[in-house]
């Protein structure tokens, strides 16, 4: 049987959590959950979830705002709902292609040793219209040149387009927590990559939105 995947959605907005949820349903590999986790939000984000009406997407709330205060540690929380083999770290404005799930999984098979898999990013709008997409990345990246590409070359890279082996992850404690998050994203990738690499699919996979909106909480605004 294929490995489990568990996509981790922590929530506040809604603007484009109805087409980020859209994107990750289109998915064509089945053995996916969707979580949500409502970081307290003042919108109605379950409503969003139930208009789907589909037994992939588990939604939970904080009783109280997390991100806006510690975003890694509602990352953390996120991470205990998880139950797949693989995880996701998702956000609640980006797309997903619908063979996000199936390449990076089909790299997981081809190369059990590592811990850690990732493709391409595209970059778009709020719109949902193309700024750019990033360079070409080999298959696989030794730790030291997976950490060259992203300094010395600028990789555009975040945290939503990779995919971890979970027990790898809580190895490691979970997402690195540094204060205001800064650098949490590569430190974690780092962490896991150490020692043995990396995978990366050749297409582009994932859409980062660029937006006035890209934070836990407005109450960070």
């Amino acid at each position: 049987m294929l490995p489990k995947v568990t996509i981790l959605i922590p929530a506040y907005k809604d603007s484009f959590l109805k087409e980020t949820l859209e994107s990750l349903l289109k998915q064509t590999y089945d053995n996916y959950s969707i979580v949500i986790i409502d970081d307290a939000s003042p919108y109605n984000l379950k409503q969003i979830v139930d208009d789907f009406l589909t037994d992939k997407i588990r939604y939970y709330r904080n009783e109280v705002n997390i991100g806006g205060t510690d975003l890694v540690k509602n990352w953390n929380k996120a991470l205990t709902y998880a139950d797949g083999d693989l995880v996701v770290l998702g956000s609640d404005d980006d797309l997903y292609h619908p063979e996000f799930i199936e390449s990076l999984v089909a790299l997981s098979e081809k190369y059990p040793q590592l811990d850690i898999f990732h493709c391409r990013v595209g970059v778009i709008d709020e719109s949902g219209n193309p700024i750019f997409w990033g360079s070409s990345v080999a298959e696989y990246e030794t730790d030291i040149d997976f950490v060259y590409q992203r300094a010395i070359n600028r990789r555009t890279q975040l945290i939503s387009d990779f995919m971890f082996r979970r027990r790898a992850l809580e190895q490691i404690g979970g997402f690195v927590n540094y204060p205001k998050a800064w650098y949490s994203d590569e430190m974690t990738v780092y962490r896991l990559a150490k020692d043995k690499g990396i995978a990366c699919s050749q297409e582009t996979l994932f859409y980062w939105r660029s937006s006035t909106r890209n934070i836990s909480s407005m109450n960070n605004d």
